[in-house]
């Protein structure tokens, strides 16, 4: 493998015996190499030279890094059997790696990692803290690698001038020996690869050719570089959490698919234990394991352990801060490409933060005072390319994403979570949310809208959900889905806005408004409706399932502010729609499958009363507890209270499901009414009621997003409209009468 890389081979000794090195003679212990021969006298514990490798290159350097075939080979057949069955010679090399004196190697060859050192860790020193600032411009740096050594740690300067200002930035450097709970790294390594050897490098090839090409926070030929050597060569948190977030695609790959997978909770635990102790060592690798393992499937839909997801995002943001991926490192004193991949993962930490605010509801930790990072370009996705990509396995069975349109969906994801970032600045504040007059929040949203839309429709072509390539997942649709939710989110603050104090007087406005939420009700639905399998079964960001279940609960919230008792009933029977439709699809997809937990289990659970009744009046401010006009008081006679109870409408029983008709997928489903011309009631009387009344300026734009637009068939008052379905009434509801029902508990 050296001769391959044209290096000098420094595996000059044989093997030392661990088992009973401890108590055999000096010079048995030693070898009998040359070397060690004319060292007979020396009796302090000598330590192998580590192999010598450096950062692979990228276009625009001397050369690239490209695997041979004979690394190709060596990877292979280290990874053909379980991790405990290695050869001794492999274990030899994976353990010199990991001596303290290889990064002093790595700075020699030029790389000048900072956060990527294989074993040690780089810290920031703070503008605050008692290492004052403009002391740190007096200390001896060595002129070649600005580092001043101490018998403890060393200091490195990446910045002769800290934001033009006549002091430099510099970081803590120390040992991963001499941190707290350090423990070799080759034990953590070995737990993770049993957990799916001889598996490993088919997961890995898995992630790079579906996960990677969207979220690229991996540098991926650095990652294959390291990994050809040895899967120890790579950080144990990465490689564990790679393997995790891969299993979602066992069945992708053809060797894979009718063997059995392997534990997953079991690695899920190792995995969560390796990254909380890389934490004491903080590297890029620890940012990357934390944010992949956030993208994971969920354990338990309806438990999701929402505090624990948001208190890990918390963390990984304060672990970000140590390593100074808040700042600007353009003009720092580390390798291109850890320049660039340092901006990639900033910018997928911000993502992660806004993100995790609007789904959990707490407040958001980046703002724009302590944010000084770059914006990406394509500069900083050197690594990926669909012209010539590095692979572990050639198997062209196996399905991937297409980087080009990958690292696209993800420069975009950037800018709608800049809005977003925004938008909860500006309605979800504990300051911004006192507001609440309807007509001030509205004027407040439409700049959002406006540019929201400008964004979209700058979308490249390649980014359309029209686009069907033979053999390729589309990552698309997070990002579309992304846009459809910050939305949604605007327009729940608007509607919710105008069942509360002040009420709104202006009755045009009103229904100006309400036709506008209806227009990014349906579009959502749309949208939604014409996911195929080739998407959904792609790489979608973690707060999808999220995403998809708050259309559901906006659908909902136009359910119980309908001013009308018509506009009620089509909401519902769109949300019925709706639901149906993630039912189908909730096998092809874990997001679609948690939103329909979320919705049916948790949801819309105890929102019975609030979906059969009569609909609520939008003239009567409802935080007052006013009563409703059709609202009973305590003084009226029983007699009359019996009456109205019995004028109320019952519902119609649970619709029969014709499999015989077309379904989600087929091709007449476009053509359908959301695809449901197989659902039928045996009421004939019941009929979609119009709905809210739509500009066609709006109908031709939910149709130009490049999906079927549903509301021109929706429209069809003879179309038949299935029955509200269970578990959200039961029998015992089904006579229930509202003239009592206390509307404000659900304003």
């Amino acid at each position: 493998m050296c001769q391959e890389r044209n290096t000098p081979c420094t595996f000059e000794q044989k093997p030392p015996k661990r088992a009973s090195r401890a108590r055999q003679p000096e010079g048995e212990r030693r070898g009998s190499s040359p070397r060690s021969s004319s060292r007979t006298g020396q009796t302090k514990k000598t330590r192998a030279a580590p192999p010598t490798y450096s950062a692979p290159t990228y276009p625009g350097q001397a050369s690239a890094a490209v695997l041979s075939s004979a690394e190709i080979s060596e990877c292979e057949s280290q990874h053909s059997g379980s991790a405990a069955t290695s050869s001794p010679s492999v274990r030899i090399q994976d353990t010199v790696m990991t001596e303290r004196h290889l990064p002093q190697q790595n700075m020699r060859n030029g790389s000048r990692f900072l956060s990527l050192a294989p074993n040690t860790f780089a810290e920031l020193y703070g503008i605050t803290s008692d290492m004052e600032a403009l002391l740190m411009k007096h200390r001896p740096y060595d002129p070649t690698t600005n580092m001043f050594t101490l018998e403890t740690h060393r200091v490195r300067r990446v910045l002769k001038h800290d934001m033009n200002m006549h002091y430099p930035l510099t970081f803590h450097i120390v040992s991963d020996e001499d941190a707290i709970g350090y423990s070799a790294v080759s034990e953590e390594c070995e737990a993770i690869e049993r957990c799916v050897a001889p598996y490993g490098k088919r997961l890995v090839n898995l992630f790079f050719r579906i996960v990677h090409p969207c979220f690229p926070i991996v540098d991926k030929r650095e990652f294959l570089h390291l990994y050809s050597i040895s899967h120890r060569a790579v950080p144990t948190a990465l490689l564990g959490t790679i393997y995790l977030i891969s299993l979602r695609w066992w069945a992708y790959d053809k060797d894979l698919n009718n063997k059995s997978p392997p534990n997953e909770s079991k690695l899920r635990q190792k995995v969560i234990e390796v990254i909380q102790n890389s934490y004491h060592r903080p590297k890029l690798a620890s940012i990357q394991a934390t944010l992949l393992f956030l993208q994971c499937k969920l354990e338990n839909p309806l438990n999701p352990d929402h505090t624990w997801s948001a208190g890990i995002t918390g963390q990984v943001l304060c672990i970000s801060e140590a390593l100074g991926l808040h700042l600007d490192a353009s003009s720092w004193d580390i390798p291109v490409t850890e320049r660039a991949l340092r901006r990639r993962l900033s910018w997928a930490l911000f993502m992660q933060d806004k993100w995790t605010a609007l789904v959990h509801g707490r407040p958001s930790h980046i703002n724009e005072d302590n944010w000084a990072v770059q914006d990406l370009t394509l500069d900083d996705f050197a690594d990926l390319s669909d012209k010539a990509p590095v692979e572990l396995v050639k198997d062209d069975d196996i399905p991937r994403t297409s980087s080009e349109s990958g690292k696209l969906v993800f420069l975009e994801m950037v800018r709608l979570s800049k809005v977003l970032g925004r938008v909860l600045q500006a309605f979800f504040t504990v300051r911004s949310c006192k507001l609440q007059d309807t007509v001030a929040l509205y004027q407040r949203a439409k700049g959002f809208f406006e540019e929201l839309r400008a964004i979209r429709s700058e979308f490249a072509p390649k980014l359309s959900m029209a686009i069907l390539t033979p053999r390729q997942l589309c990552s698309n649709g997070y990002l579309h889905l992304g846009y459809h939710s910050i939305m949604t989110c605007i327009w729940r603050r608007v509607v919710r806005s105008a069942a509360l104090d002040p009420p709104c007087t202006d009755l045009e406005f009103l229904s100006q408004m309400r036709k506008e939420a209806a227009e990014a009700a349906e579009t959502a639905m749309s949208f939604v409706s014409a996911l195929r399998p080739d998407q959904l079964d792609a790489f979608w960001f973690w707060p999808s399932g999220f995403s998809f279940a708050q259309i559901g609960s906006f659908i909902t919230l136009l359910i119980v502010t309908s001013p009308s008792k018509e506009e009620n009933d089509y909401w519902k029977s769109r949300l019925n729609e709706y639901l149906w439709g993630l039912r189908v699809m909730d096998k092809s997809s874990e997001h679609v499958q948690y939103a329909v937990n979320r919705l049916e289990g948790s949801i819309l659970r105890g929102m019975e009363h609030a979906l059969t009744g009569v609909p609520m009046p939008m003239d009567i401010p409802m935080s007052t507890g006013a009563p409703a006009p059709s609202m009973l008081t305590a003084q009226e006679p029983q007699q009359q209270q019996q009456q109205q109870q019995q004028q109320q409408p019952r519902l119609p029983p649970v619709p029969e499901i014709d499999v015989t008709q077309p379904h989600m997928f087929s091709p007449d489903f476009e053509h359908s009414p959301m695809g449901y011309q197989g659902v039928t009631t045996s009421v004939d009387s019941v009929h979609l009621p119009p709905p809210p009344m739509l500009s066609p300026e709006a109908m031709n734009r939910c149709s130009s997003d490049g999906y079927p637009s549903s509301m021109q068939s929706m429209a069809v008052s003879a179309a038949p409209m299935p029955a509200w379905m269970p578990p959200m009434t039961g029998p015992d509801l089904m006579g229930t009468s509202l003239q009592d029902f206390n509307w404000s508990a659900y304003a």
